[in-house]
């Protein structure tokens, strides 16, 4: 016999974590999570995501720089398969600019609280099995 658990216990408010060094690492965790997602069907949120942990991590676009990200750390693979490396790099930079002043911290809230509106991203799989002969 064989239980698979999902289990939902994520901060969908980033402000609700006070301290930044906790924020910082629930985000990272969060960009691992959103790596390996795959809700198909919100594309388009995987590039705003892709958007607000730029900002976070770089600040705001500058011009002169190109490429300046790597697809392969704001995209699921699945994106870059149907989409390509390309595609990405060159339709991420517009919503990038669109979140020019926007703070690091900001830009870290807006992450949070995107990705986990994903459907498979605030949840933790489980699975337990029964092991042995039941007396």
């Amino acid at each position: 016999m064989c239980l698979h658990l999902r289990v939902q216990y994520y901060i969908r408010n980033g402000r609700q974590i006070a301290d930044e060094k906790v924020r910082s690492l629930f985000c990272a965790d969060l960009k691992n999570r959103v790596l390996s997602s795959r809700c198909y069907e919100q594309e388009g949120r995987y590039f705003q995501l892709a958007a607000y942990a730029l900002q976070a991590d770089l600040g705001d676009w500058k011009e002169e720089v190109e490429p300046y990200f790597s697809p392969q750390d704001y995209f699921p693979p699945w994106i870059l398969a149907r989409r390509g490396c390309d595609y990405v790099v060159q339709h991420t930079p517009e919503l990038h600019k669109e979140l020019r002043g926007m703070s690091a911290h900001e830009s870290s809230l807006l992450f949070i609280e995107e990705a986990c509106s994903l459907s498979d991203v605030p949840l933790t799989f489980y699975s337990m099995s029964k092991v042995g002969a039941q007396t």
